[in-house]
């Protein structure tokens, strides 16, 4: 058989840049779910290959030989069953996937739900609140990020970061006086001003003939009628970019303009005014409109319809169609429309201009002529060499142009193909750098290994680019098909993928039923290939799974204890904690543990933990020595350390200015030395007699200078303010010394310059000489 790929081509005249538009339906799977009636289902397919939801529809009526499906059923791309989700909710009125590829579930009466690729709730959420009662949602749209709804009082609501749900309201559609005949939602990173749009289709008056309707834009912070008076849409579709809209309108017409509606590209009258089931984009420069079997066209009323009809319209307006058997949902892709039925997955899209220069039929392109003369080669020709020579300076230009075609191509033969034509070229290029070509060889090697059947991920080579190998990684991980994402990190060299990996699987085991002792030697085995990965993770997944001893067990093998003991803590796991953070030895982490400890703990289980702990203890008296030395007085008072006790109240007396606040004090210090250490507790008496003397000498003088000073200090103040009789009566008390008494004295009158009781004293017997 022959190898002919343009005899499935078909040209639509010719696009913008004035290169005639070829488009090509390639078959990707045969689908696994066997020939399942799509009609009486809800279907929401992820772009970029992504999964299918399938839930009844409770509007349409499932037939008697129809096998249901109970719930909410999840599918590959290629129709195998990944998982159900259980649902007596609410009815649902929209399902739709994030870019993150997590299923969104909006109900009628506003709640939402979101669950990932395995079934399991990630999040629930409401837009209850903005429905006032009695009423529901009319409408709504999950996009990349968020998702858009439409209540009955014809307000528009927003929740912009699904990770994250805040609803939030947007301006209110004046100009709408009913029920939009459709809406659509821009995500901000395909708009202009990078804010998310909502399109709405005004309904006009239903029986006028002038009947005429528009499109308000709604965004955060306006919402505009864009004035359009023409017939009112049943259906809009906004390309990829954002850079185009598609409208069909109740007359059955199609029109293709800006975004911004102030052109008008191409129109195209169709047959029917019955609306299509779908108006999809395919790529960014073709639209695809879809009428289903149960849907009546022109020329068929009185018929039994049993296939959908798929109408290709190209950039100058031109049309093809095509029929399936059955219903047939259209998912709109960045570089094509994939066709979904329940026998096939297809893929629509304008065949690469990469593939036009080889394959058309007369191309005279350098790439044609590489290609023709490898041909030739492997005919065994001997003008193949003297072909590829003709070519000159174009030759490395046309080598990259077939390296380009196969990585454009699905299918396998096609792929080799053009490789080899690259090869073949390449032998003849003075200097060329191969790189392109085996980046180009390991790629496509990924991309046939994640598009196979049974992994069920047909991405095309533009979309690779714009996923990005991290987040391909990413999504086979969440299908938790590790063992195909740890060999493409390792062939293309992704280590942090690897890493990423291994955790996901180890988490992922952990949530199995085999015995703790068991999962622990497995991850181990498989962890400890990879110096400096993290269990933290593992274990955290595994305490929230309610296997408690597993987390320990892993968290035995983590090497941070930066990760560790956080989680040990949540674990309420605090005497393990403690222990790890000390034998750590860093001190904010032992003072995260032991503040953790006071703030949660019974007082005297804190203190029974601390006095086994030396490092942690002498951390915490340091602590509660500058911040909180009332609580560190009940630590000593509870382990019978009161003369630690006394000494912290002695320290406190020096550090307060308040005399009552000293006094009690040194009352408090006195008590806890009397049965230890007497003569500290006889000093503690002396300096509160003290205390009394130089609270007595304020209140006389008027001045309160006193509190704080020594003996000899008070001394000396009292006679600088003339209160001698109260500085002698302290000589006896407190069993100052003649001499220095003398002393104190006369350097108070010297400072004084009293020289008249000077003179006086002077004449008296002096101690002193």
């Amino acid at each position: 058989m022959s190898f002919d790929p343009y005899a499935d081509w078909v040209a639509l005249g010719s696009s913008s840049d004035d290169v005639s538009a070829f488009y090509r339906k390639m078959p990707i799977y045969d689908m696994a779910w066997d020939g399942l009636d799509l009609t009486p289902y809800l279907i929401a397919a992820a772009p970029m290959g992504g999964p299918i939801a399938l839930t009844r529809d409770p509007t349409k009526i499932l037939s008697m030989s129809a096998a249901p499906i109970s719930g909410i059923a999840l599918f590959s791309a290629a129709g195998v069953k990944l998982t159900s989700v259980p649902w007596s909710g609410p009815t649902i009125i929209h399902m739709g996937w994030t870019s993150s590829e997590e299923l969104v579930i909006v109900c009628r009466d506003g709640s939402v739900a979101v669950f990932d690729l395995q079934g399991s709730p990630v999040r629930n959420f409401t837009f209850g609140h903005a429905i006032p009662e009695g009423q529901t949602l009319l409408l709504a749209r999950v996009y990349t990020t968020g998702v858009v709804v439409l209540t009955q009082g014809l307000e528009v609501w927003a929740v912009q970061d699904i990770e994250d749900p805040t609803p939030e309201e947007l301006p209110r559609p004046r100009d709408l006086d009913g029920p939009p005949l459709t809406m659509e939602v821009v995500p901000p990173e395909c708009t202009k001003n990078e804010l998310l749009e909502v399109y709405l289709a005004t309904p006009g008056d239903e029986g006028d003939e002038d009947d005429t309707g528009s499109i308000i834009i709604v965004t955060p912070h306006t919402a505009e009628d864009q004035l359009m008076g023409t017939s009112p849409f049943r259906r809009l579709a906004v390309s990829p970019d954002g850079n185009f809209v598609a409208t069909f309108d109740i007359r059955g017409k199609l029109n293709v303009t800006y975004s911004d509606f102030s052109r008008n590209l191409c129109s195209l009258v169709s047959q029917t005014d019955v609306p299509p089931r779908q108006l999809a984009w395919c790529g960014k420069d073709a639209v695809v409109c879809v009428w289903g079997p149960d849907e009546t066209r022109a020329g068929d009323q009185g018929s039994d319809v049993k296939e959908s009809l798929v109408l290709l319209v190209g950039p100058a307006a031109e049309f093809e169609h095509y029929n399936f058997d059955g219903l047939v949902h259209l998912v709109t892709e960045m570089d094509g429309v994939r066709i979904i039925t329940s026998e096939k997955h297809e893929f629509l899209q304008r065949v690469p201009k990469s593939i036009v220069d080889i394959f058309k039929i007369g191309s005279t392109e350098p790439s044609a002529q590489l290609y023709e003369a490898w041909q030739d080669y492997e005919s065994k020709n001997a003008s193949s060499v003297k072909n590829v020579r003709l070519i000159g300076q174009d030759l490395a230009e046309s080598v990259e142009a077939c390296i380009e075609a196969a990585a454009h191509e699905f299918d396998l033969e096609s792929q080799n193909r053009c490789l080899k034509a690259a090869a073949f070229g390449k032998c003849f290029c003075d200097f060329y750098d191969a790189q392109r070509f085996v980046e180009t060889c390991q790629m496509l090697r990924v991309l046939n290994a994640v598009r196979s059947w049974d992994v069920g991920l047909p991405i095309t080579f533009p979309q690779y680019e714009v996923l990005t190998p991290d987040v391909l990684v990413d999504r086979l991980i969440n299908r938790h098909l590790h063992g195909l994402a740890y060999k493409i990190c390792d062939y293309i060299g992704v280590k942090r993928g690897v890493d990423k990996v291994l955790v996901h699987w180890a988490c992922a085991k952990t949530r199995q039923g085999q015995p703790d002792g068991l999962v622990r030697d497995e991850v181990v085995a498989r962890l400890s290939q990879r110096p400096g990965i993290s269990y933290a993770q593992v274990a955290s997944a595994a305490f929230h799974e309610g296997r408690r001893s597993l987390a320990i067990m892993l968290l035995e093998h983590e090497p941070k204890a930066g990760e560790q003991v956080p989680l040990l803590l949540n674990m309420h796991e605090d005497e393990m904690a403690l222990a790890k953070a000390v034998e750590s030895g860093d001190t904010d982490l032992v003072y995260l543990v032991v503040l953790h400890m006071k703030k949660k703990m019974d007082k005297q289980e804190f203190f029974r933990i601390l006095v086994n702990h030396h490092h942690a203890r002498s951390l915490i008296i340091a602590y509660c020595m500058e911040q909180e030395p009332q609580f560190l007085e009940q630590y000593y008072n509870a382990t019978q350390s009161s003369h630690l006790a006394s000494l912290l109240l002695i320290r406190q007396y020096f550090e307060t200015q308040d005399s009552r606040e000293k006094d009690r004090c040194l009352k408090r210090a006195k008590d806890g030395l009397m049965s230890q250490k007497p003569g500290d507790a006889k000093m503690l008496d002396e300096q509160t007699q003290l205390l009394k003397e130089q609270e007595a000498l304020e209140k006389s003088t008027g001045r309160a200078e006193f509190v704080g000073l020594s003996v000899s200090e008070t001394i000396h103040r009292a006679f600088q303010h003339g209160e001698s009789r109260r500085a002698a009566s302290m000589q006896k008390t407190f069993g100052v010394p003649p001499k220095r008494f003398w002393w104190i004295k006369l350097k108070a009158l010297c400072a004084m310059g009293d020289f008249e009781h000077l003179e006086k004293f002077s004449k008296e017997k002096s101690p002193i000489g």
